[in-house]
């Protein structure tokens, strides 16, 4: 911001000062005998006060959209960061699936979608590996029932309200009702 107000005071000193000199050039310059060389030099300093003050305006306008790019830029890492975090949760869970660690598993692809929705990245990979998450999580809940192992395990009832966003965004239609009814089967613990 300090820069933009020097930049904005050095445009306004600029414009004065082109200001006086072209009026002491009317002034004291002879407009009646008027040679070339006299319009000339009234022109070119019209012509300089011009460009200096659009190069000070590209100066401003540049600088603001750095900033933004700054931003942006910021703001995409975080999700990237974010998202990656969720996708590593799923590939832990595969294996912990495999291990027949069901409850783990579980937990793990549930945070995994959390992350990934967190991340609020939406370009067709993240969407895919969000949409296997939530199958790989319908496999392990279908998987312990099969087998009477019951997956259970307390959470909060605004990380509850935060799995089933996650869950209604990525999950199919097929699969959706039964991982939503995990999810409100869990045990709550207020906050």
């Amino acid at each position: 911001m300090r820069t933009n107000n020097a930049a904005f005071t050095l445009g306004v000193i600029s414009l004065i000062i082109s200001f006086t000199s072209i009026c002491i050039c009317i002034k004291y310059c002879d407009f009646r005998g008027s040679t070339t060389i006299s319009t000339v030099v009234a022109s070119l300093s019209i012509l300089v006060s011009v460009l200096i003050g659009f190069q000070i305006y590209n100066i401003i306008n540049l600088e603001r959209r750095f900033e933004k790019v700054r931003k942006d830029t910021e703001k995409y890492v975080s999700c990237m960061g974010t998202t990656m975090a969720g996708v590593t949760l799923a590939e832990v869970g595969t294996s912990e699936a495999i291990n027949h660690d069901y409850l783990l598993a579980a937990k793990l692809y549930l945070n995994a979608l959390l992350y990934i929705y967190e991340g609020g990245l939406e370009d067709d990979n993240i969407l895919h590996i969000a949409n296997t998450t939530s199958q790989d999580l319908f496999n392990v809940i279908c998987t312990a029932k099969k087998k009477c192992s019951c997956i259970s395990f307390s959470i909060q009832d605004s990380i509850q309200a935060k799995y089933i966003l996650a869950v209604e965004r990525y999950a199919t239609d097929e699969i959706r009702r039964s991982i939503l009814d995990f999810i409100r089967s869990l045990k709550i613990i207020s906050e």
